[in-house]
């Protein structure tokens, strides 16, 4: 899937949000890219993640190596700019 293509919030690859939920955390289209220290390659770390943390929820991140799941947390945690 590419960047452009959106998935559905009824699709049934993800689970419908708890009732009355309270959103402690949302993203939408996070990307992260990074570059040599030369700054000729780049490498996309992250790109257009969205992704609401409800409170009161437990969330965890799912996916191979190299998916961007420790660069995401990063971001959100502020160890990322």
């Amino acid at each position: 899937m590419d960047s452009s293509e959106k998935v559905s919030v009824n699709s049934t690859k993800f689970e419908k949000p708890p009732p009355n939920p309270s959103i402690g955390v949302k993203i939408e289209n996070l990307r992260k890219v990074f570059q040599t220290l030369a700054g000729t390659n780049k490498k996309v770390a992250v790109d257009g993640v969205s992704l609401d943390i409800y409170e009161g929820e437990i969330t965890a991140l799912l996916g191979h190596n190299g998916a961007g799941k420790t660069t995401t947390m990063s971001i959100i945690t502020g160890n990322v700019y």
